[in-house]
C-alpha cells in the first residue's frame, strides 16, 4: 500500500511485521543528509580530502577526482570507491589521523534538523517504546533525538538474541565521540580493509548481522545499491542461503531501474521519485510512523473514512483500505468496528468488480450518466485495464493475471491451517467444509454487519456462492437483526441463500451415471428416483443487470439487485426409463412439475407463468431442450405418452386427476391431452374442451394448443360438444380486467382469426361460415383471410432463412419515371412470408440499361435513390461487365455530387475493385475517371473518430473499406506483372498512391495496411518512391505507423537484403518497445531470427543480425517475442533437411541471454520443450539450457512425440531427461503433463537412473 499518492507502494507483510515489532531499520548516510544536511560517502570523502591536506597528485585525490568526472560524464552514480579512497588515505596519514578528519566533517553545521532522525526513530520503536535501530553513520543525531537511549559501537555491540539487551542505537561501523573529534574505541569501519576485516577476513560484521536477519526484516533507508557498506554486506550475505526474513530497500528511481539495482543482491526495492529533496520518501516515512505510534487508533481511523465509501476516495486510499482487509490484524479491526465501511468497499476486494466492463448507469437511456467500475472502485496498485469500445454492451475487460483478490487466501492465512484446508470465502468450491482463515472470518463478519445495505446482496449475486460458515451468519443477521434488513434485502438475501443451499446438481453426470449402473444392475426404483431427481427444479438467483450497485432508497426493487427466477435442470440426452417403471417415473415427475408452478409463484407472484407451446408442428417433435419449464412440460407429456402405450387406462386416470382450473399449468396440460386419442375419448374430451374459462379459452397462452387439439379431435367429439364450441368461437370475448374502447373490434379479431383457421385447417362448421364471417367483419373491417396465418404461433421465435427474391417482372413494363417507386413499395423483407423482395437487383442484373436509365430519371428530377444506386453496382452478370455498360455506369457515378458518392462510397469501391481487371485492361480513363471521384469524395468526408480496439486487424478492417479496396482495385492492373526491378513504378501507379496517402487519417490509414503487405515488391520495384513515401511511417508512433506495422505483417514475407538493412532499425526498435499484437509480435520474431540465420553458408559477419545484436534484442525485448522466437527455431529446425537443426547449439550459446529476468516459467517451458523436440542433440541442449530452467507450473508442457520408444530420449538419455524433469516438475504433481507416468516407467528401467532417488521421489509425488 502506499501512504501517499505518488509514495513508495510498502508489502503488506513488512506492514504488520513492524507493527509486530519484528522489523529492524538499517539506516545510512541519506538519513543524515535529509534534514540535518550532513554529507554522503562520496561528499565525505572530499571533506576529509581537504581537511588532511592530501596532495594534489595522490592517488586518493586522482581516483576521488577521476571517479566524479566519470560519473558526470557517463550519467551514472555511486562510482566513487570511497572505501579504497580511505584505504589510500590511511597509506597516505596515520589512520587516526583520517579518523578524526573524519569525526570533524561530520559534525553538523548550525540550524541543522532532526525530522527525519525522529521519524525514523518512531518506527523503530515497538509497541512497548522500546527503540531498535542500527545505523552505519557516524554521527550521534539519534542519540541527539533523545539522550534516554542506550548506544553502542563495535567491539561492544548488544546481543540480538537477548530481548532485554538487544536495544538502542547500534552503530555497527563505529560511532564519533560526543564532541566530533574522533571515533569512540577508535573503531570506524572506513576503509576496504577495514570493510574487508568486518564482512570478510574476521566476518564479525556479517555474522552480527546475520543474526539479526535471522530475527528481523531488514529495511534499508538512506542508502543507493552502490554504497560500500551495502555491497560488503549483501556480498556476505549471499554466501548464505539461509534467509528466514526478508530484506527491503528505499531507493530513488523507477521500478525497472531500482529492480535492475538491488534484486539480484537479493532485496527487495522500495522505489520512490527523488524530487523534492525526496519528499515522496518522507512523507511516506512520516505517515507510517504515525501509524506506528497508535496502531489501533490508524485503523479506526481509516476504516471510519471508508464509511463514505470508496467512490469517495483516491486509489492509493483504497489501496489503504486493501491493505487493512489482507492482513488479519486489520480485517479483525474491520469486523469489530460499531460503524463499519460502506458495503461497496466489497467490490474494491474483487478484481472482477474493480476491471467490470463500464456502461451506462441506466441501460436505456444512451444519455445517462455513464459509470467505470475501475474509476470508482480501482487500487493504485492496480494494471490499467485495455480500453474497450463504449458502443458494444457486449464487450468485456479482462482482469490482468495477478490482479489483487482480497478474497483469496494467502500463504500467511494458511499458515496454521492444514495443507489444502483453506477454505474459500466465495466462488467454485466455497460449499465444501474447509475451515476459513482467520482474516476471511473477519471478512465474513464484516459482510454480516454490511448485508443490509443494497451493494452487499448485489455483490454476493456475482459470487456463485459463499462459504457455509458466512451462509450461516446471514442466516443468522436475518434471523436475529431482522429489524436491520429492509424488507426488499430480506426477500433478496434469503431467496440467495435459498439458491445457493440447493446444492449443484450435474444432470449430465447423473444420467451417465444412472445409464452405467442400469446396464450392470439392472433398473430399479431407486434408479428411477435418481435420474428423476436431477429434473428437479430449482430457484436461480442472479445478478441483476447494471453497472453498479443501487443506492438504497423506499422504492428500491429485488429486480435492481437480483434476477430471481427458477431453473429446470436435464440431462442434453435424455435417458429412457424401462416401461415396466414409467408409470412411477410419471408420478415422480408430476411432483416436480407442482414443485415447479410453487417455485414460480413464489418468484413472479400474480404474474402469469412463461412456457411455450407443448404442440409440435405437424410431422414434427418438440426436443426436451426447450427452453425452461416448457422443456420440462415436453419431457414430462413424452413419458406421459409412453405410459399410454405401455398402460393407457393407467395414462387415462392420470389425465383425469390433473386439476381442473387450478393453475396455467395443468390447464395447458389438460388441453394437450384432449388433444390425444390415446389418452382421453371424445366424451372426456369434450369435457375438457367447455370446462375451460373464458380466459383460458381465448388467452394467446393457449391458442396454439387449444385450436391444434381443436382440430385433431373434433371430428370424434360429440355434436352437443362440437355446438357448445361453435357458440363460444362466435359469441365468446377474452374477460379483459379493465373497459377498452376497441374491446368489441379486438374480441372480433380473435374470433375471426380462430375460425378462419380452423376452416383452413379442414374444420366443417355446423353454421354458414360466410355469413358468421361477414357479420364478424363488419365489426374488424380491417380484418384479412391472411392474418389467420399468424394464429397459433409458436410464442418462442424459430430460426430460419430468408431467401432472396429479384424477379423483375413487376417493373419490367412500367415507365421509366415509376420503376423506383414501385421497386421501393415492394422491396424488403417480409417475415411472414420469409423472403426478401429485390426486383430492382433483378431488373440490374437482367436489363442494366433500363435500370440505369430508371436512375438516371430520377436524378434529372433531383431524386437521389442511394438503395437503387446500391442494387445496381452490387449486381453482377455477363451484361454488366460489357465495356459499353461499364462505361455508361462509370461516366454516371462520376458526375454524382461528392455528398452523394459519398453516400455510395462502399458499392463504388466495390464496383471499382470487382471490375478493375477489365477497366485497367480496356477502360483505363472510366478507372480514372471513378478513381479520382472517389478520391474527391473519401477527402471531403474524413470519418467521425470511433473507437479501436488494441488487438483489432488494420488488414481486415482495409480490406472492407473504400480506400483498403482501391488498393485492390489498382493491383487489378494486369500490366504489374511486368513491371521491371528497380524501373520504377509507372507515373499513375505513383500518383494513385500518392493520392491514397494524402486522405485524412481513417482512410488513409485503410489504404497503408492495403499497401505494406506488398512493400517487399514495391521496393523491389521503386526503392525511391517507398523510401520517400512508406518508409518514414515506420518510424512513427502514430496509427499511421499502427497501420504500416499491421499490413506488413499480415504479408509475413521476410524482406529482400537492401530491406531488411533498411527496416533493421525499426525492427529494433519494435522489439524494444514491445508489440501490442501477439500475431505481429510473432511475425517479428520470425523476421529477426530469420535475419540471423542468413544464407545457407553465411559466416556470421555476413548475416543481417550478428549474434551481439540478436541477444540485445532479446535482452530488452519482452516476453512474447522471446517465446515467439523459440518457437520457430524449434519449428524450422524439425523441418526435413533443414539447415537450422545445425543453427540450434551456437543460437543457444552465442545469442540466447543469461539474464536471470529472463529465466520466468514461460521460457523454461518453451526451452524444454525445444530440447525434447531434438533427440539428436537433446544431451546438449540440456547441458547448455538446464541453469537457466525453473520449475513449470501449470498443465502446458508438451512432451512432445520423442520420448517414448525404441531410440526414444528417456532410453538414450535417461541421465539428462531425468536432470531436466527434477527441475521442471513443481511440486503439484496436478500441474504435470499428460502421461507423465509412462515416462517415469521407461526411465526406471533404465540402468543409468533406475537407482537414483531423484527419479524416486517423483514417482512418490505422482503418487
Amino acid at each position: 500500500m502506499r501512504f501517499i499518492a505518488d509514495g513508495p507502494s510498502l508489502p503488506d507483510e513488512l506492514l504488520t511485521a513492524r507493527d509486530a515489532g519484528q522489523v529492524l531499520f538499517f539506516c545510512g548516510a541519506g538519513v543524515s543528509q535529509a534534514k540535518a544536511g550532513l554529507p554522503n560517502f562520496a561528499t565525505l570523502a572530499g571533506k576529509v580530502l581537504t581537511l588532511l591536506g592530501s596532495a594534489l597528485d595522490s592517488p586518493a585525490r586522482r581516483l576521488f577526482q577521476s571517479a566524479q568526472a566519470f560519473e558526470e560524464a557517463s550519467g551514472l552514480t555511486g562510482l566513487v570507491a570511497t572505501d579504497r579512497i580511505f584505504g589510500m588515505l590511511e597509506r597516505e596519514f596515520e589512520p587516526s589521523e583520517v579518523r578524526e578528519a573524519v569525526a570533524t566533517a561530520l559534525k553538523p553545521e548550525p540550524g541543522y534538523g532532526l525530522g527525519a532522525h525522529r521519524i525514523v526513530l518512531d518506527l523503530a520503536r515497538t509497541r512497548s517504546g522500546v527503540a531498535r535501530l542500527v545505523t552505519t553513520n557516524f554521527d550521534l543525531l539519534f542519540e541527539e533525538c533523545d539522550p534516554t537511549l542506550e548506544s553502542s559501537n563495535p567491539p561492544r555491540l548488544p546481543d540480538p538474541g537477548r530481548e532485554l539487551d538487544f536495544r538502542g542505537i547500534v552503530h555497527i561501523h563505529g560511532r564519533v565521540d560526543p564532541d566530533y573529534r574522533r571515533a569512540c574505541d577508535d573503531e570506524f569501519v572506513l576503509s576496504s580493509a577495514d570493510f574487508g576485516r568486518a564482512y570478510l577476513a574476521d566476518g564479525w560484521a556479517t555474522r552480527y548481522i546475520q543474526a539479526l536477519l535471522g530475527r528481523f526484516k531488514i529495511v534499508f533507508v538512506g542508502y543507493s545499491a552502490d554504497d560500500p557498506p551495502v555491497q560488503y554486506l549483501l556480498e556476505a550475505l549471499n554466501r548464505s542461503e539461509d534467509r528466514p526474513n526478508g530484506l527491503y530497500a528505499f531507493q530513488a528511481g523507477e521500478i525497472a531501474q531500482a529492480t535492475e539495482q538491488w534484486a539480484h543482491k537479493g532485496v527487495c526495492p522500495l522505489p520512490y521519485s527523488s524530487a523534492n529533496q525526496h519528499a515522496a520518501l518522507w512523507d511516506t516515512l512520516g505517515a507510517w510512523a504515525e501509524r506506528a505510534r497508535d496502531v489501533d487508533g490508524w485503523h479506526r481511523q481509516v476504516i471510519a473514512a471508508g464509511v463514505a465509501g470508496p467512490e469517495a476516495a483516491l486509489p492509493y486510499q483504497r489501496g489503504i483500505m486493501a491493505h487493512i482487509t489482507a492482513t488479519t490484524a486489520g480485517a479483525r479491526h474491520l469486523a469489530g468496528v460499531a460503524e463499519p465501511p460502506a458495503a461497496e468497499w466489497l467490490a474494491v476486494l474483487d478484481p472482477a468488480m474493480r476491471y467490470g466492463q463500464p456502461g451506462q448507469l441506466d441501460l436505456y437511456d444512451d444519455a445517462s450518466e455513464r459509470f467505470d467500475p475501475f474509476d470508482a472502485f480501482g487500487l493504485d496498485s492496480d494494471e490499467a485495464p485495455e480500453a474497450t469500445d463504449p458502443d458494444d454492451r457486449f464487450a468485456s475487460r479482462k482482469v490482468p493475471a495477478g490482479a489483487w483478490d482480497g478474497f483469496a487466501s494467502t500463504d500467511e492465512d494458511r499458515r496454521d491451517l492444514p495443507e489444502n484446508g483453506a477454505g474459500r470465502f466465495r466462488g467454485g468450491g466455497a460449499d465444501q467444509p474447509a475451515k476459513l482463515p482467520i482474516r476471511l472470518w473477519h471478512l465474513g463478519v464484516l459482510l454480516q454487519k454490511v448485508a443490509h445495505q443494497p451493494a452487499a446482496l448485489w455483490w454476493a449475486a456475482h459470487q456463485g456462492q459463499l462459504h457455509s460458515h458466512i451462509q450461516q451468519q446471514l442466516e443468522w443477521s436475518l434471523h436475529r437483526e431482522a429489524a436491520r434488513y429492509p424488507p426488499v434485502m430480506r426477500d433478496g438475501w434469503r431467496a440467495l441463500l435459498a439458491a445457493w443451499q440447493q446444492g449443484a446438481v450435474d444432470p449430465d453426470r447423473v444420467r451417465y451415471n444412472v445409464e452405467e449402473r442400469a446396464n450392470l444392475e439392472g433398473w430399479s426404483s431407486s434408479l428411477v428416483r435418481t435420474l428423476l431427481d436431477c429434473y428437479r427444479p430449482i430457484l436461480e438467483v442472479k445478478p441483476a443487470f447494471g453497472v453498479r450497485a443501487p443506492a438504497m432508497r423506499e422504492d428500491l426493487t429485488l429486480g435492481e439487485m437480483v434476477h430471481v427466477g427458477v431453473e429446470y435442470p436435464r440431462p442434453h440426452e435424455p435417458l429412457a426409463i424401462p416401461d415396466e417403471h414409467v408409470s412411477y417415473g410419471v408420478s415422480l415427475f408430476r411432483q416436480h412439475i407442482e414443485h415447479a408452478i410453487v417455485l414460480e409463484g413464489e418468484v413472479r407472484g400474480r404474474e402469469r407463468i412463461f412456457f411455450d407451446s407443448t404442440r409440435a408442428d405437424d410431422g414434427k417433435k418438440l426436443n426436451e431442450d426447450e427452453y425452461g419449464f416448457t422443456g420440462h412440460l415436453v419431457a414430462f407429456t413424452n413419458l406421459v405418452l409412453r405410459m399410454a402405450a405401455v398402460d393407457r387406462d393407467a395414462a387415462r386416470r392420470e389425465v383425469l386427476q390433473w386439476p381442473v382450473g387450478a393453475n396455467e399449468v395443468f390447464t395447458r396440460l389438460r388441453i394437450w391431452a384432449a388433444g390425444h386419442a390415446e389418452l382421453v375419448d371424445p366424451t372426456e374430451a369434450g369435457e375438457i374442451f367447455r370446462s375451460l374459462d373464458e380466459e383460458s379459452f381465448w388467452s394467446d397462452q393457449h391458442e396454439r394448443d387449444l385450436l391444434y387439439a381443436l382440430r385433431d379431435r373434433w371430428s370424434e367429439l360429440e355434436a352437443s360438444d362440437r355446438s357448445a364450441i361453435e357458440g363460444r368461437l362466435l359469441t365468446g370475448n377474452f374477460p379483459w380486467s379493465e373497459p377498452r374502447a376497441d374491446e368489441a373490434v379486438i374480441n372480433a379479431h380473435y374470433r375471426l382469426n380462430r375460425l378462419q383457421w380452423l376452416r383452413d385447417n379442414g374444420i366443417a362448421f355446423g353454421f354458414d361460415f360466410e355469413a358468421e364471417i361477414a357479420k364478424l367483419r363488419t365489426i374488424a373491417a380491417d380484418w384479412e383471410p391472411s392474418f389467420a396465418g399468424q394464429t397459433a404461433r409458436r410464442q418462442v421465435g424459430e430460426a430460419y432463412t430468408i431467401e432472396t427474391d429479384t424477379d423483375p417482372a413487376a417493373l419490367a413494363d412500367l415507365p421509366l419515371g415509376e420503376i423506383l417507386p414501385a421497386a421501393a413499395e415492394v422491396e424488403g423483407r417480409d417475415f411472414y412470408e420469409r423472403v426478401r423482395r429485390a426486383p430492382f437487383r433483378g431488373l440490374a442484373e437482367t436489363q442494366p440499361i433500363r435500370a440505369l436509365g430508371a436512375l438516371t430519371n430520377a436524378m434529372r428530377d433531383g431524386q437521389f435513390e442511394p438503395h437503387a444506386w446500391t442494387s445496381l453496382l452490387n449486381a453482377r452478370g455477363e451484361k454488366l461487365s460489357r465495356p459499353r455498360m461499364l462505361t455508361a455506369i462509370g461516366h454516371r457515378v462520376a458526375g454524382l455530387d461528392l455528398d452523394q458518392i459519398d453516400a455510395l462510397k462502399h458499392p463504388i469501391s466495390e464496383w471499382l475493385r470487382d471490375n478493375g481487371e477489365i477497366l485497367h485492361a480496356r477502360l483505363p480513363e472510366v478507372f480514372g475517371l471513378v478513381w479520382n471521384a472517389l478520391i474527391a469524395a473519401l477527402a471531403a468526408h474524413p470519418s467521425p473518430p470511433k473507437f479501436r480496439r488494441s488487438d483489432a486487424s488494420w488488414v481486415d478492417d482495409g480490406l472492407n473499406r473504400p480506400a483498403g479496396r482501391m488498393v485492390d482495385a489498382m493491383l487489378k492492373d494486369s500490366a504489374r506483372a511486368d513491371f521491371a526491378a528497380g524501373a520504377g513504378l509507372p507515373a499513375s501507379w505513383r500518383r494513385r498512391f500518392d493520392q491514397l496517402l494524402a486522405l485524412p487519417p481513417d482512410h488513409r490509414q485503410h489504404a497503408i495496411a492495403m499497401i505494406t503487405p506488398r512493400l517487399n515488391w514495391l521496393f523491389n520495384i521503386d526503392p525511391e518512391w517507398v523510401e520517400a513515401r512508406l518508409l518514414n511511417l515506420a518510424d512513427q508512433t502514430n496509427a499511421d505507423a499502427e497501420a504500416f506495422w499491421g499490413g506488413y505483417f499480415w504479408g509475413a514475407r521476410t524482406p529482400q537484403l537492401p530491406l531488411y538493412q533498411r527496416l533493421k532499425p525499426f525492427f529494433f526498435a519494435l522489439a524494444r518497445n514491445g508489440v501490442k499484437r501477439r500475431d505481429h509480435a510473432n511475425k517479428l520474431a520470425g523476421m529477426l531470427l530469420a535475419g540471423w540465420g542468413g544464407e545457407e553458408e553465411a559466416q556470421e559477419p555476413e548475416r543481417l543480425i550478428p549474434d551481439v545484436e540478436l541477444r540485445e534484442i532479446l535482452i530488452h525485448a519482452d516476453e512474447e517475442l522471446r517465446a515467439q522466437m523459440l518457437g520457430y527455431l524449434e519449428r524450422w529446425a524439425r523441418e526435413p533437411n533443414s539447415r537450422w537443426l545445425d543453427r540450434v547449439i551456437p543460437f543457444l550459446l552465442k545469442v540466447w541471454p543469461r539474464q536471470s529476468a529472463i529465466r520466468t516459467q514461460r521460457i523454461s517451458r518453451r526451452l524444454t520443450e525445444l530440447a525434447l523436440t531434438m533427440p539428436e542433440l537433446f544431451a546438449d541442449i540440456i547441458e547448455i539450457i538446464l541453469p537457466w530452467l525453473k520449475p513449470i507450473r501449470g498443465s502446458g508442457l508438451r512432451l512432445g512425440p520423442f520420448l517414448m520408444g525404441e531410440d526414444g530420449i528417456a532410453q538414450r538419455f535417461p541421465v539428462q531427461l531425468l536432470a531436466l524433469l527434477w527441475t521442471v516438475l513443481g511440486e503439484d504433481p496436478l500441474e504435470w503433463p499428460h502421461k507423465i507416468g509412462d515416462v517415469f516407467d521407461e526411465m526406471e528401467k533404465q540402468a543409468g537412473v533406475a537407482g537414483d532417488p531423484r527419479l524416486a521421489e517423483l514417482r512418490s509425488r505422482q503418487a
